[in-house]
């Protein structure tokens, strides 16, 4: 019987590891090359078939032909209650903005500081600022970055209102209800790192089933084996 449990646990502990790796996810490296658009027709999928965990590019003010001030993704949330998306040090060098917008160019959530006296950004599945925004379904959206103060606006003005720049915004602003059309100035450049939960590239199913994530399956298969082992040797005895 007590090998049979040490069987089991050393499943699930074996089980456990190889999930939290699974779910850290891919890294998508556009390696400065390949410009990410600044708008829905133009953004960049992420096509990966699995897990996303973190987005690396640049933005650069170069000539102004070759200035690239905005980079927007194509990203799937899979678990919106767990999404997250943060910019970070040191592979986060300027003062950054995020956005999220469905995937028809409408605002959704936005981000400028962490917290006071942190130039770098954050967004949650809820919004903080009493309008309600929030991520609540499965699917695929946008996800902006921009440097301060580039801001994104539709024909009927400033998408988000953020008083406040370390409140996650939703779309509070007078162009709130349209999709993007434009982006309001030249913002600060340079390397980013985005890390990410709750997401996958577009590649992915749309909903990952449980037995297709490695740890389920693990977990599954250690309950299997372990509850076999105990049985047979019920019997046995």
């Amino acid at each position: 019987m007590a090998i049979a449990r040490s069987a089991v646990v050393a499943a699930l502990i074996g089980a456990l590891a190889v999930g939290a790796a699974a779910r850290a996810g891919d890294d998508w490296d556009t390696d400065c090359t390949t410009d990410a658009g600044s708008f829905p027709f133009s953004a960049q999928p992420v096509a990966i078939a699995g897990f996303l965990g973190s987005i690396r590019g640049c933005l650069s003010s170069g000539p102004l032909a070759g200035a690239d001030f905005e980079d927007m993704y194509v990203i799937q949330i899979v678990d919106p209650a767990g999404f997250s998306a943060q910019t970070v040090a040191p592979n986060s060098t300027f003062n950054t903005q995020l956005w999220l917008f469905s995937i028809d160019g409408t605002g959704l959530l936005a981000n400028d500081d962490v917290s006071v006296g942190d130039p770098l950004s954050r967004l949650l599945p809820m919004s903080n600022d009493g309008s309600g925004a929030q991520v609540s379904v499965p699917g695929n959206y946008l996800l902006a970055i921009t440097g301060f103060n580039n801001d994104p606006s539709s024909d009927e003005g400033p998408i988000f209102n953020v008083p406040d720049q370390t409140e996650i915004s939703g779309p509070d602003g007078p162009g709130g209800l349209s999709p993007i059309t434009a982006w309001n100035e030249f913002g600060e450049t340079g390397d980013y790192l985005i890390v990410l939960t709750g997401c996958a590239g577009v590649g992915a199913p749309t909903s990952v089933p449980l037995m297709s994530t490695p740890v389920t399956a693990a977990l599954i298969g250690a309950f299997v084996v372990g509850g076999g082992m105990l049985l047979r040797r019920r019997a046995i005895a």
